[in-house]
């Protein structure tokens, strides 16, 4: 490679990783100053008339939906309310400035059936990162978020700059006690949910090899689809959620009928 060449990707690499860390630095800056914050509080306000004495932290998680090589990503966002015993997840859309709060949905204990909860601590034991995922008593998922101390306006998808310190250390010990309640015991469910969910994961891979399949030999993309399907109908995500699965599992089944029967028309008309 031709050394000037070399010189003009290491100067926009690096031109590049000081945009990076110099926009970072002014969007923990604007979050410091609390503005979003409040328009989060607000917003949580209003979509909670009447109630009180709860903290509010700012969640936000993001999923994955693999088409053949292309990988989409969903974003999702969430106020999440909580005192001692309850927790409203109030889903957020943003209108440049404006944060809309969605229908809250509330969340108490007593209809929980597994709590899954990782809490990430810095060296000096702070909470900084929590991880939380929460399922009824039939496995079905309620909640999936992530809270984190720092969120910032990274790139577009990412709306706020909010510093939550005291409310994530909170929400991990609510979680956390939470989950340690639920779970003691409950072995069984626990089982069940995570065997769901590594169904809904395998549907996906099965329903992309799949399709490949139906192009390639079609009976394999016909068996491969509906074994998608029969992990589909094992999740605990259910058909509506696993819309990325359920597309992909069907195209493969819809794709190998047709295939096996040009194959087999093929086949006739040549003898």
């Amino acid at each position: 490679m031709d050394s000037k060449l070399i010189w003009i990707i290491v100067v926009i690499a690096a031109a590049a990783a000081v945009y990076i860390f110099m926009r970072e630095k002014i969007n923990l800056r604007k979050a410091a100053g609390g503005e979003d914050k409040e328009r989060l509080r607000k917003a949580v306000a209003r979509a909670l008339p009447g109630e009180s004495g709860y903290q509010v932290a700012y969640g936000h998680f993001e999923k994955e939906a693999h088409y053949g090589r292309r990988t989409y990503v969903t974003y999702y966002s969430y106020a999440l309310a909580c005192d001692a015993g309850r927790i409203w997840v109030i889903p957020l859309s943003f209108d440049k400035e404006l944060i809309l709060p969605g229908e809250p949905i509330l969340i108490t204990e007593d209809i929980l059936g597994v709590a899954d909860v990782s809490i990430k601590k810095d060296r000096e034991g702070r909470i900084r990162r929590v991880v939380c995922a929460l399922y009824d008593k039939g496995g079905a998922s309620l909640l999936d978020c992530v809270v984190e101390v720092n969120n910032t306006r990274k790139d577009s998808y990412h709306h706020v700059n909010i510093i939550q310190e005291e409310e994530c250390a909170r929400f991990g010990r609510l979680t956390g006690e939470i989950a340690a309640r639920i779970n003691r015991g409950n072995e069984e469910l626990q089982a069940q949910v995570h065997a769901r969910e590594n169904s809904a994961r395998k549907a996906s891979v099965l329903g992309t090899f799949g399709i490949v399949f139906s192009i390639i030999f079609p009976p394999v993309g016909l068996v491969l689809s509906i074994m998608g399907l029969r992990h589909i109908q094992k999740s605990s995500r259910g058909k509506n959620a696993l819309k990325a699965s359920l597309i992909l599992c069907r195209a493969a089944l819809v794709l190998s009928i047709i295939f096996t029967f040009a194959e087999a028309a093929f086949l006739f008309m040549s003898t």
